[in-house]
């Protein structure tokens, strides 16, 4: 069983762990010696990592490495896989874990995607968000292996909506789709008897239009363009992006988390319309419903900070502070959730802190910190498996820096255009497992 300790912080408890480095990961790390008087990044005598900024990593549990920039990760109901979704840099992948071998099964390319991740709950079907694409990838799921891919269309390809979350129902014939640029949710019959019909969260339909055709881009132009469209104006206050969204089948209602508004909207799924909003702080994330659907856990990323909401009074009860300290400046970036399954404790993801808040919500509106557990660089996604047991962090960076001789050098363009050291895929991320007591 992996070992913890604990040590006082700021009047809470601080979880930490043995650190287990996987010795393939980080055997490329620059030298870590002394050299002058100078302490470089990477491998200390220690066992720590340490970062570019100075920061040290000493994440607890078994680290698997992974590809670059994982941002979700989908638990089998079986208890013995995992699937990871690879978004960043590289190639999209979904890469699934045999958690008890500790070993990569398999792996699957997708064009494009984005954070969607979600088995249907008899653990048979894998459906994956296809962002630009406007499409969900549906696969069957057998023995660790995404058999039989097809995929679900939602609109035209050339109309922006790009699905994120994705949510379905316990019978797994209805699938939801957050489209966060489209400003709408949609609804897909995964058998495919049906079309699928969008549910608008913005009040103007301009937002969601057409935009031309763009044939491949060399890396300059791509940068160029880039820069261009951050430059455009900010969109107007209505348009709420939509994230992630979960189901609950007793009300009949999907909550919404909504970027851009500090909300979470409800929609009655019988009349197809928005009930609510809820409000949050700023730019919710993840969200994570209890069984009952009573509870509903909001992560806050803009802020240190988890709302949590009574689905049935239809009002905020509690909002947690997830950060380290208390008071500390907002940056802790808490972005995703989960609930260990007798739903006494909360864990919290805190990207910018590399850290997993660990919370006792037994009691809804007297939540109080249990401490802190050590993650990888930027954790991303975490959950708890089924049986409870263990917790998986997806580490989006994984555990260490690395120096790039190879990457891109102004004027060489030739050189630039074929490294493989380009820091979008230099930092592998890495799987976390860690034994829960």
């Amino acid at each position: 069983m992996q070992k913890l300790f604990l040590v006082a912080v700021a009047g809470t408890i601080f979880l930490g762990g043995c650190a287990q480095f996987d010795a393939r990961e980080g055997a490329n790390s620059a030298s870590t010696e002394a050299r002058d008087g100078k302490l470089w990044p990477g491998r200390q005598p220690d066992g720590s990592v340490l970062l570019p900024n100075q920061w040290s990593l000493r994440p607890a549990g078994e680290q698997i490495p992974l590809a670059d920039f994982p941002v979700n990760i989908a638990l089998h109901p079986g208890n013995r896989y995992a699937a990871v979704l690879h978004s960043g840099f590289s190639a999209h992948e979904i890469w699934i874990i045999d958690l008890p071998s500790r070993q990569v099964v398999s792996k699957t390319h997708v064009r494009q995607s984005f954070y969607g991740l979600e088995f249907d709950a008899s653990g048979k079907n894998l459906y994956c968000s296809g962002a630009g694409d406007e499409v969900v990838h549906a696969f069957e799921f057998r023995d660790g292996a995404l058999e039989n891919r097809r995929q679900i269309r939602l609109r035209n390809a050339l109309e922006r909506g790009i699905p994120a979350g994705l949510a379905l129902d316990t019978s797994g014939k209805r699938l939801f789709a957050a489209n966060v640029s489209g400003h709408t949710i949609s609804i897909v019959n995964t058998a495919g008897s049906a079309e699928p019909r969008d549910i608008r969260l913005a009040s103007d339909p301009a937002d969601n239009h057409l935009f031309p055709e763009q044939g491949e881009r060399d890396f300059d132009e791509a940068a160029a363009l880039k820069r261009a469209e951050a430059a455009q104006p900010e969109a107007p206050p209505a348009t709420p992006h939509p994230y992630a969204c979960r189901v609950d089948e007793k009300r009949n209602r999907l909550y919404v988390s909504l970027w851009a508004r500090s909300a979470v909207a409800v929609v009655d799924l019988k009349k197809s319309r928005i009930q609510a909003f809820w409000p949050t702080q700023e730019h919710p994330c993840e969200m994570v419903l209890s069984r009952s659907g009573k509870y509903l856990f909001v992560a806050n990323a803009n802020r240190n900070t988890v709302s949590v909401f009574d689905t049935e009074a239809g009002r905020n009860i509690e909002t947690i502070w997830a950060a380290l300290y208390p008071e500390s400046p907002l940056g802790s970036t808490p972005n995703s959730l989960a609930l260990s399954p007798d739903e006494k404790t909360l864990f919290v993801a805190n990207a910018c802190n590399n850290v997993i808040a660990v919370l006792d919500v037994s009691r809804p509106g007297r939540s109080r910190s249990l401490g802190f557990i050590p993650s990888g660089w930027y954790p991303t996604s975490v959950r708890v498996t089924p049986d409870g047991k263990h917790l998986l962090i997806a580490n989006g960076k994984g555990v260490s820096s690395r120096a790039n001789p190879l990457g891109p050098q102004p004027g060489e363009r030739n050189r630039r255009m074929t490294t493989v050291e380009y820091i979008g895929g230099l930092f592998h991320g890495t799987l976390s497992i860690i034994t829960l007591p």
